[in-house]
């Protein structure tokens, strides 16, 4: 399934992409509140003030955008927030900061404030694939074409809007009719959005040309001469293939092992042109505009100034920087060994071991503390070799919650689960280190490690 994106968590993107759908879309109501805002008559507000009254000049886009909008009713002003919302949910190459800050801005041109929504978090903005530069200085193109499109859907019988909905190819050759379609990365992104089984998370005309070429065989000028809609269909069939030919669906062309097969990077070119000032420049702009939820570091952090900073995403900006091209941090490693920290570490900057176990166990006593949320994604699976595992039950939530660090294979009938359980008790949250149903088989653990078991017995923790 090309919904699967590797460590990216598609899931809030996606749910959010549904309630757009059944909500805006479908239906006129606003994203974030009560009301109705994807109407007939805000829509064509904006296509009158913005769409058709295009201001190709120089200048900062949200500056002449405030500005083309000053005399749109307030509503259209609060829709055109939402259209950047939806604009913003699948580029990873702007922040969730970033794009808060833009929707918040945008809504404030109302005259009232951007309400709290659950649709606004770093899990939703946290964005799926990078749009690029061409998305970014295009964002005006991008937001006329949404408007365009919407005012179209909004002209169809409803049964046939339902059915567009409903079939990803029909909707595929609707768009066709949208001014402006074959050129448009929303197009792209949309399509992901609303159809992620059948459509790729490739926004990009190169990338999405040079998959089919090294994949689907096809000569690159019979590529060059098809349009979107044909691409999208060899993109799938493509697909169809390699899953075959690996025997899964969990494929993703930015994500090992597909990514070693069509992404070529010159790294030594790229680590030579990054000095100090570009890793400072990048420290400021994370700084400035956050940590994206699927840049977090795991076992490392480069520390400066006494803050910490996830080292790949240091050196993926600190490239940019200094070569002017996006550099995916997909296709480096990261670790103690990899290139990457012994570029960070030779121009000057400490990367040190990062502190799990603290906010790991913090995390896990507040959730378990809730008693209703059972989800275990966002947890580590590994931690200096040791297995990692989580459980709040399931389907229902357990008596006592625990998570486990394994050094191998074990089997909680034998009693050699370490386990760090937790339950709720006058108010205040117990923990035990303990061995779980029966006694931990000592000669079996001694015969696995040379040695007796290290402080075995029962731990008791208050929190």
């Amino acid at each position: 399934m090309s919904r699967f994106c590797g460590e990216v968590l598609t899931k809030p993107i996606l749910d959010a992409a549904a309630h757009w759908r059944d909500s805006a879309l479908t239906d006129e109501k606003s994203v974030f509140t009560a009301g109705a805002l994807w109407t007939r008559e805000y829509l064509a507000a904006l296509h009158r003030d913005f769409v058709l009254q295009p201001d190709v000049g120089d200048g900062v886009f949200l500056t002449k955008l405030r500005e083309q909008l000053s005399q749109t009713p307030a509503a259209a002003k609060k829709l055109a927030a939402e259209v950047m919302w939806l604009l913003y949910l699948c580029p990873s190459s702007i922040t969730a900061k970033q794009k808060r800050r833009v929707i918040q801005e945008v809504w404030s041109w109302s005259g009232e404030p951007l309400p709290d929504s659950p649709w606004l978090t770093d899990a939703v903005l946290g964005g799926i694939g990078s749009g690029g530069p061409g998305f970014n200085q295009n964002q005006w193109r991008e937001l006329a074409f949404v408007v365009n499109f919407v005012i179209a859907f909004r002209q169809l019988p409803k049964d046939q809007a339902r059915r567009l909905v409903g079939d990803p190819w029909e909707f595929d050759e609707w768009l066709k009719l949208i001014p402006d379609w074959e050129a448009r990365q929303f197009r792209h992104m949309l399509l992901f959005l609303l159809f992620p089984d059948d459509f790729e998370r490739i926004f990009g005309q190169r990338d999405r040309r040079t998959v089919l070429q090294v994949f689907g065989g096809i000569e690159a000028r019979r590529i060059t001469a098809m349009n979107p809609v044909e691409l999208d269909r060899a993109l799938r069939h493509t697909r169809r293939m390699l899953e075959t030919e690996y025997g899964t669906t969990q494929l993703d062309y930015y994500v090992p092992p597909l990514v070693d097969r069509w992404k070529q990077i010159d790294f030594g070119r790229v680590a030579s042109a990054i000095t100090a000032d570009h890793v400072r420049a990048a420290l400021e702009e994370i700084d400035r505009d956050g940590t994206p939820p699927s840049a977090q570091s795991t076992g490392y952090d480069l520390v400066e100034a006494g803050r910490r900073y996830p080292p790949k995403l240091v050196f993926s900006i600190a490239a940019k920087a200094a070569t002017g091209q996006e550099f995916d941090r997909n296709l480096f490693s990261g670790g103690v060994d990899s290139q990457a920290f012994k570029v960070l570490e030779k121009l000057g900057f400490e990367i040190a071991t990062k502190d799990l176990i603290t906010p790991l166990i913090a995390k896990f006593l507040e959730q378990a503390k809730g008693g209703t949320d059972l989800a275990v994604r966002g947890y580590l699976e590994e931690y200096r070799g040791l297995q990692v595992r989580v459980s709040f039950g399931k389907g229902n939530a357990a008596r006592v919650s625990w998570i486990a660090f394994l050094g191998r294979k074990s089997d909680g009938a034998e009693g050699d689960l370490p386990r760090f359980p937790s339950f709720q008790r006058e108010e205040r949250a117990s923990a035990l280190l303990w061995r779980e149903r029966n006694e931990p088989t000592r000669a079996r653990l001694g015969r696995h490690s040379g040695r007796a078991p290290h402080r075995d017995g029962l731990v008791r923790i208050e929190v």
